[in-house]
């Protein structure tokens, strides 16, 4: 008998500092299309490559808990102003070009600031609990946050597990908080850091967090074969 189509799922890893704005020709529905097939090639390649069964018995496991994080203080009316009319400064002379690289990095760090001044006029916590899992299946470990965190602050997260038997970071899971970024991220006033609610420390915190429930997990899962 022909064997079963495989069941194919998609995951968003953390994609908090990945983007194609450096590499965008255009903004249409052909881009996509080039963009696809750009994709298709490696995503083939590691299907047949990659691919392998999960041993017999298998079934998800999930662990879940909270982190609490630290939000950033407000920024002044004053001090997101003066963000403001720096971004758009930094902008207006690429305004004429607006596919170029630098054009979009120049427009992505404006809405960032624009983002800024709607902050300064909210009303935010001290702190924000979100919530966190990690499911087991098989060998998988797959570690879920509600936020879209740097690739640097996962691969610390992966260091707990086994990036070559299955551990992942997934983003955007149980809820969305949006940017987690590094402090250098802060430093440089990258759009994802100025869109960030959080303090520059509470990446350690959520790297921490779920560093020991992806220990927990994988140290308490059902042993197969």
């Amino acid at each position: 008998m022909p064997s079963a189509p495989p069941v194919i799922g998609f995951l968003q890893g953390p994609a908090g500092d990945a983007s194609p704005r450096s590499l965008r020709r255009a903004r249409d529905f052909a881009e996509v299309a080039r963009f696809g097939a750009v994709l298709a090639g490696p995503i083939l390649r590691a299907l047949h490559d990659d691919a392998r069964p999960l041993p017999p018995g298998a079934a998800p496991q999930v662990l879940r808990d909270t982190v609490e994080l630290p939000v950033r203080p407000r920024p002044t009316a004053a001090d997101a102003a003066r963000e403001l009319a720096t971004a758009e400064a930094g902008f207006q002379p690429l305004a004429d070009t607006p596919q170029t690289p630098a054009a979009r990095i120049a427009a992505t760090r404006l809405d960032g600031a624009r983002r800024q001044v709607r902050m300064a006029e909210a009303e935010l916590p001290d702190t924000l609990e979100l919530p966190i899992s990690v499911v087991t299946f098989g060998g998988l470990a797959w570690v879920h946050l509600p936020v879209e965190l740097t690739a640097a602050l996962a691969e610390r997260i992966l260091k707990a597990g086994d990036p070559a038997a299955g551990t992942r970071v997934v983003g955007y899971s149980d809820g969305y908080f949006g940017y987690v970024t590094e402090p250098e991220a802060h430093e440089l006033d990258t759009y994802e850091a100025l869109s960030s609610l959080f303090t520059p420390e509470a990446g350690e915190r959520l790297v921490a967090a779920a560093t020991a429930l992806l220990e927990r997990a994988v140290r308490d899962r059902p042993r197969l074969g």
